[in-house]
């Protein structure tokens, strides 16, 4: 597949439905249920050091746009182009716009690439003050206080920005069907860029979306892997893969992501008397209002 090809899909793309939120958004209101990312590492220079860290962000994502639309490198470090190139990577365009109106949700990709097969690349650019070393050491540690996001995975810098990634895959698909498409991050350190390949079957399917609404059955039959229960489960605070049984099966106990507090859930009021005996720090259940929307109640 040609660049020209590959470029002809990107103009040709549907502008988003109106009232689309950009992904950044949905990742934190939705995705992180409004809880601010905070870093296992303290110190290391502040707000100043973020404040470099931004500058730095956006002088790199000028340089790469150049580099996408024109070829001139110009200020962007020849390593992001050394990791597109030992893929066969060739630059199509920057800030392509694709959306999955299913959540509502937009987003402007960093850049689109094709390689000689004919297979699509979205890549997600991110900048970061870290060595190659220290970047690989914390990139898949949880956050502290709230290392679950609301569609069960961990809330790890690799899962977000693979979600990122995944979410521009999965709207180029829906606006291009039958193209083969992966997804790819570069991360650019101090001392080098790292390229780190997208599962696209894992972080660009529909659960790892979810709206910012579900629908639950009232006093429905338990079922640990229910997406909807497990989005709740996660919305609380806690981690659904510390599932157990309990109350002869009728509610579910979660710790969280530190082990050190308790969550009993059940599905519909009739659980609340089974809930009220159980000794856990906190206690909800899962009800409907009239719209069917899921409420989660504490007891």
């Amino acid at each position: 597949m040609s660049v020209e090809r590959v470029l002809g899909m990107v103009e040709r793309m549907a502008a988003p439905p109106r009232g689309c939120v950009g992904f950044t958004t949905y990742l934190r209101q939705t995705l992180m249920r409004g809880i601010p990312y905070r870093s296992c590492v303290r110190g290391g220079g502040g707000r100043s050091r973020v404040r470099t860290g931004l500058v730095l962000g956006r002088q790199l994502d000028s340089a790469f746009r150049q580099f996408a639309s024109s070829g001139a490198r110009g200020r962007m470090p020849p390593v992001i182009a050394q990791v597109l190139r030992r893929r066969g990577i060739v630059m199509v365009t920057s800030q392509a716009v694709v959306c999955l109106p299913r959540v509502n949700v937009r987003t402007s990709v960093d850049g689109v690439g094709v390689d000689a097969d004919g297979v699509v690349w979205i890549i997600e650019l991110k900048n970061t003050q870290r060595t190659l070393s220290e970047h690989a050491a914390m990139y898949n540690i949880a956050c502290p206080g709230n290392g679950v996001l609301a569609n069960g995975m961990c809330n790890s810098e690799s899962v977000r920005h693979r979600l990122q990634a995944g979410f521009g895959v999965a709207g180029f698909r829906l606006a291009n069907p039958g193209v083969a498409v992966r997804g790819l991050v570069i991360v650019n350190c101090t001392n080098g860029a790292v390229g780190h390949s997208v599962d696209a079957s894992v972080y660009g399917s529909a659960g790892s979306f979810p709206a910012g609404r579900q629908t639950i059955v009232d006093g429905g039959p338990w079922d640990r892997q229910s997406p909807t229960l497990r989005r709740v489960v996660a919305r609380l605070g806690f981690d659904p893969r510390t599932h157990r049984q309990s109350g002869a099966g009728k509610i579910g106990l979660y710790r969280n992501s530190a082990g050190n507090r308790r969550l009993a859930i059940g599905v519909g009021k009739r659980h609340s008397p089974i809930l009220r005996k159980n000794k856990a720090d906190v206690r909800a259940i899962v009800i409907t209002n009239r719209d069917g929307v899921f409420v989660a109640e504490t007891v």
